[in-house]
């Protein structure tokens, strides 16, 4: 083999030798991603947003109007429901699951029924972006009891969406 053969040889193989470590050790980056999730909006409109019942006699019952609860928001919904006692200025019912000496009962009714009571409970489920539901409820009065004779007394039933 000539000088000029081996001279190459030797320069290509220096040539090899810089390169190659440079090939070897490679370089990495990270690629982060971010996405934002859309937005999500939970409304729920109950109407009529009011029932007035005129003088109830005790150990009586009372059937609202029909309601329509709609989801105004744009995911699917469960739904709570909670009450409170009833209150007046002279005195109150205790919102109970049975009527009895100044305690009354409020139920509903829908697709299924349930009684209300002061902690929340599970009531309209799966109501998707955009539908309504229709319930009705139901008071019974005290059986007995005189705390709030002539008063005026409210309660109020609170409504409350989760993410289906």
């Amino acid at each position: 083999m000539g000088k000029a053969k081996i001279l190459a040889m030797v320069f290509l193989v220096a040539l090899v030798m810089t390169v190659t470590p440079a090939l070897a050790a490679g370089d990495t980056t990270t690629l982060t991603i971010s996405v934002q999730g859309p937005e999500i909006s939970m409304n729920l409109g109950v109407s009529p947003a009011e029932w007035q019942v005129q003088a109830p006699s005790l150990n009586a019952t009372h059937n609202s109007p029909t309601y329509t609860l709609t989801n105004n928001g744009n995911v699917l919904v469960d739904t709570t429901i909670v009450g409170t006692d009833a209150i007046g200025s002279k005195g109150q019912w205790e919102l109970y699951d049975m009527p009895s000496s100044d305690r009354f009962t409020l139920s509903w009714t829908a697709t299924s029924s349930g009684v209300i009571s002061k902690s929340p409970t599970e009531f309209l489920q799966n109501i998707p972006a955009g539908q309504s539901m229709d319930f009705s409820l139901q008071l019974r009065t005290p059986a007995s009891g005189y705390k709030a004779a002539g008063d005026t007394l409210q309660v109020t039933v609170t409504i409350k969406a989760v993410q289906g």
